[in-house]
């Protein structure tokens, strides 16, 4: 027995090591019903070794969504920004029952992010993202923006540097904790929520940029994701997104990893599909329009060899961490 654990942990290691610096995004932005083309200008300096793929942008048609096909939770009925957990609780059309299948879902989600330091991950090897995204968006100062699936604040960070009055929501309050003290290290005013990417607990067309950097990716469903998404923008809106390819590094290192990891609750898709442009056209419809994709690639350069880089993701990022456990 000890052997084969032994063995997983090596075949691990070694797929880790194989698809070293084979890292491929794909960034996604958006805009709502009424807005203008958004041109997405072409990054000519490599972003500090992954490897991205297309860019989106997205116009909403108009301000009246296409039915959904998961029901919504009324969010304009909420009077506060309150925790996911309550959020459930006071929303007419999911009942408690609904709240016990999927909380469960959700604590699992925060404590896998909340495994290691993935602000290490943020800061040493994909804070050039955030950058990047903010520019896309064209955020300028006043712009009312909100960063779903913020974590510690890797694109929130340069959107309020930019100017933008920003709203930074995530499920793992860990990290959002780290953004407080990271914003207030900079002298950024930003505002923190934890909240789930799937139910927002904000008003209709309240920003007027969504962004998501490598983040609402990981939410098990998809759907409902892009729906909240359309909803929070205003009309004229941009919604801007960063994913993870599923040909590229991070898609791989997943599939990799994934006989050593608790099987995804039914009906979730995997993360990497947000980084196809046909699955995110689905995932909006006609609700958009201007749709762009892009290419890029993020060039990471400061791991010496395939080890260092294995044992970097082993001690600082949560899913890497979770099924080396797995294997232990």
């Amino acid at each position: 027995m000890a052997q084969s654990l032994r063995l997983s942990v090596r075949t691990v290691e070694r797929h880790l090591q194989n698809i070293y610096a084979k890292l491929d995004i794909q960034g996604e932005v958006c805009s709502r019903g009424g807005g203008s083309p958004l041109a997405v200008d072409k990054v000519d300096r490599p972003v500090a070794g992954l490897r991205a793929l297309p860019q989106f942008s997205l116009t909403p048609r108009s301000s009246v969504y296409a039915q959904a096909p998961m029901r919504r939770c009324p969010l304009r009925t909420l009077a506060s920004r309150s925790r996911v957990k309550d959020h459930y609780a006071r929303c007419g059309e999911i009942t408690m029952s609904q709240a016990e299948i999927l909380d469960p879902i959700k604590q699992k989600h925060r404590a896998l992010w909340a495994l290691g330091d993935y602000d290490v991950v943020a800061t040493d090897v994909v804070s050039e993202l955030g950058r990047t995204i903010v520019d896309a968006a064209g955020i300028t100062p006043g712009t009312r923006v909100l960063d779903v699936a913020a974590g510690s604040g890797n694109a929130s960070l340069p959107a309020a540097s930019a100017g933008g009055r920003v709203v930074a929501s995530d499920l793992t309050p860990e990290l959002l904790e780290t953004g407080r003290h990271r914003a207030a290290s900079q002298g950024l005013d930003i505002e923190w929520v934890e909240a789930d990417a799937e139910h927002l607990p904000f008003e209709d067309g309240d920003f007027d940029t969504v962004l998501s950097c490598v983040g609402v990716m990981f939410a098990p469903f998809h759907q409902p994701v892009a729906d909240e998404l359309v909803r929070v923008t205003r009309p004229g809106g941009r919604i801007a997104l960063v994913n993870w390819t599923p040909t590229g590094f991070v898609g791989q290192l997943f599939a990799v990893m994934k006989p050593y990891v608790a099987p995804p609750p039914a009906g979730a898709q995997p993360g990497p599909l947000w980084g196809t442009e046909d699955h995110v056209r689905t995932l909006f419809g006609d609700r958009v329009t201007d749709f762009q994709a892009r290419p890029q690639l993020l060039t990471v350069e400061q791991f010496e060899n395939a080890e260092s880089f294995r044992d970097f993701f082993k001690k600082y990022y949560g899913p890497t961490i979770a099924a080396y456990r797995n294997v232990a």
